[in-house]
């Protein structure tokens, strides 16, 4: 574990210098400079993200390498490690145009560091309620982006588990008390809305999940809503083992769990998503501010099923839903 911090606390020194050796000037090539910074690693985030995030750009005329320059950086899980990341940004001032995130870790973490440099979101969940803006339509400081609703969002992961399991009458509802409680009040509403009895456990930590699982079995629940948290997303391949080992049909956040053993997943497009996020650094590599830039909400949203999954859980899946799934994994 020591070794593994020295490694990540030398390969973040190395990024800020980096970056500092920009810092108060313009960078070497004369383009303007975006950085990426990601609370996690490459190889725990979707490659549709910067993907989208490069093709929305050059559908705007800015081509990474050509009309700017893009520069990864990527926290990995480690607290320390973001600190120095966002502490080196700040110091590159005028060296680096705009900074793009996601989540609201980060995007507290820029703002703590100082800096002046604007910021996109490209996805984070309810920007005012996590304290990072005051309103969506004026944002008053350096943030714009993209704002998710929980309260939409878990309403419908609730709605689609029943269309799942049309005789589902007992559901966790698995909450990280660290996210907004707007969310879990809304997973409430809707189960109530559908005669489905819930089941809400908080998570704090990883050890308690097999316990939770295990009581939430004996006690008669036949399926499962995990709540979006970057917590449950780290431990996403425990919870997964967890959900068939007990063999709890479940809505999981993201299309990385379904893809990962999942059974389902709903949220807006993360494709759509960037590419909407592209627009935001393009029309402030143009000249706008971000009070200029009002946060909107997504448009598009991805239903993934998994039907090896299905089928182990001997659960049939409806064609209604095959047929509006953005994504089948076979």
């Amino acid at each position: 574990m020591r070794r593994r911090r020295l490694i990540a606390s030398i390969a973040a020194s190395a990024f800020a210098q980096a970056i500092g050796s920009t810092a108060r000037s313009e960078p070497a090539s004369g383009r303007p400079r975006v950085v990426w910074l990601g609370a996690r690693g490459v190889a725990s985030t979707d490659p549709r993200q910067l993907d989208s995030l490069r093709q929305g750009l050059a559908a705007n005329g800015w081509v990474d390498g050509e009309t700017f320059d893009l520069q990864e950086s990527w926290a990995e899980d480690s607290v320390e490690r973001l600190q120095t990341l966002c502490t080196a940004i700040a110091e590159a001032g005028t060296g680096i145009d705009v900074v793009v995130t996601a989540g609201a870790q980060p995007a507290r973490a820029l703002l703590a560091a100082g800096g002046a440099q604007p910021i996109v979101i490209a996805a984070v969940y309810d920007a005012v309620g996590a304290g990072l803006v005051k309103s969506l339509d004026h944002p008053d400081g350096r943030i714009t982006g993209l704002s998710i609703s929980t309260v939409d969002l878990e309403t419908r992961r609730v709605a689609l588990l029943k269309e799942l399991v049309p005789s589902l009458a007992r559901v966790l509802v698995l909450h990280d008390p660290a996210t907004a409680n707007e969310g879990l009040a809304a997973a409430r509403r809707a189960a109530d809305a559908l005669d489905i009895e819930a089941l809400v456990i908080e998570a704090t930590d990883p050890a308690a999940f097999g316990p939770i699982f295990a009581a939430a079995a004996a006690d008669g629940v036949d399926g499962a809503s995990i709540m979006a948290s970057p917590f449950f997303d780290h431990h996403r391949a425990a919870l997964i083992a967890l959900a068939a080992r007990h063999r709890l049909p479940a809505i999981w956040e993201r299309a990385i769990w379904v893809h990962e053993g999942g059974l389902s997943s709903y949220r807006p497009s993360l494709p759509d998503l960037y590419r909407r996020a592209a627009g935001y650094v393009a029309r402030l590599l143009a000249g706008a501010t971000p009070a200029d830039l009002p946060i909107q909400p997504p448009t598009r949203f991805e239903l993934v099923l998994n039907r090896s999954t299905a089928a182990a859980l001997d659960l049939a899946l409806p064609p209604g839903l095959l047929a509006r799934a953005d994504e089948v994994v076979e």
